[in-house]
């Protein structure tokens, strides 16, 4: 059997104070910019992965460049490193070490003045 309560009783009940208009606001404006830097980060992933997918090494390629078997697979494996090494550094440096930080500030200054809020 499912209960309603109403929200005031339950605020009266624990005592918790209803948040001011103010306060709604900076987390409604944090979280719409916690979004909005999550959305970035997925553009760039998908610029990243698009790129990758056009950039890959392609074997057929070095194939005509390189007649012999051996000496092909040798240079399409050095290619594919330098390719990998490319993308990892273009991930790092875009997305670790640029929006992944400012996306843990933005959330925990969210989750900070809740709690500040709270207290």
């Amino acid at each position: 059997m499912v209960q309603t309560v109403n929200v005031e009783d339950l605020e009266e009940a624990t005592g918790a104070e209803k948040p001011s208009a103010l306060e709604r606001f900076r987390v409604r404006v944090g979280l719409q910019i916690a979004a909005a830097i999550f959305a970035l980060i997925l553009i760039v992933l998908v610029l990243i992965a698009i790129f990758a997918w056009q950039t890959f090494p392609d074997f057929a390629q070095l194939k005509e460049l390189q007649p012999d078997g051996a000496k092909a697979a040798e240079l399409y494996r050095s290619e594919r490193e330098q390719w990998f090494t490319q993308i990892k550094d273009l991930l790092q440096l875009l997305v670790v070490s640029l929006l992944v930080p400012v996306l843990s500030t933005v959330i925990g200054y969210i989750f900070g003045r809740q709690a500040e809020a709270s207290q």
